[in-house]
């Protein structure tokens, strides 16, 4: 099931609470889709009621939500989906993008990772955090359970644009896990307008990639550079 809104800016709570009625009646989907990009008025109330509904989808192999700019969503809100996402044994395809929430912190985004933890049969994924409150702390989470989570991965994009907080320290432990994994066949990473992170950090990230044996695309966006 794919359904988009994208830009629909009367969309409030309301929304996404009468539709997550009808979710709860498909227990046997297997893809879910949902755009809810530029809907500025959803808060934690539309993206929890989409969290729950989805909660007993056992079956489910591709989950994509997009709340691109829903200002007012802040880490309680990722911390009820990191909840349900828990229940997706059979997952295989997860895309999430909150880019341009300043809510999110390292705490949703570490909420979130503790749930990937359990979703060892992902096969892709992407997660899109430009703008948000994120520092090395949070990026380092997701670094390390990369490596020990993640054997079957081959797909990985993570977008962390203006995301101020992040240093050179995070990228180096990132490219010292990523380079281990050995299913990894493309990678994209954005690093774009992060101003803490030099030039020089983003060359040794791709010299680490460079190592592994089975990526067969890398793409590095950087404010210095596009690799």
């Amino acid at each position: 099931m794919s359904l988009s809104f994208y830009d629909c800016t009367k969309i409030t709570d309301k929304g996404p609470i009468s539709l997550s009625k009808g979710l709860k009646t498909l227990k046997n989907l297997q893809s879910l889709s949902l755009n809810f990009a530029h809907c500025d008025y959803i808060t934690d109330e539309g993206l929890n009621s989409i969290s729950e509904s989805v909660a007993g989808f056992s079956f489910l192999e591709l989950l994509n939500l997009n709340f691109y700019s829903s200002y007012d969503i802040t880490d309680e809100g990722l911390k009820t989906l990191s909840e349900s996402l828990k229940n997706f044994s059979s997952l295989k395809y997860l895309h999430l993008n909150f880019d341009f929430i300043g809510n999110i912190t390292d705490q949703g985004l570490n909420d979130l990772n503790e749930s990937l933890k359990r979703l060892n049969s992902l096969l892709s994924i992407q997660l899109h955090f430009t703008s948000c409150e994120v520092t090395d702390k949070g990026l380092d989470n997701i670094s390390k359970s990369l490596i020990e989570n993640f054997s079957l991965l081959q797909s990985l994009h993570l977008s962390f644009a203006y995301c101020d907080h992040l240093t050179d320290e995070s990228l180096k432990i990132l490219g010292g896990s990523l380079k281990r994994l050995s299913s990894l066949l493309d990678i994209h990473l954005s690093f774009y307008q992060c101003d803490k992170v030099t030039e020089k950090a983003i060359d040794v990230l791709h010299q680490d990639l460079k190592e592994s044996s089975s990526l067969k695309a890398i793409n590095i966006i950087s404010s210095h550079k596009y690799i």
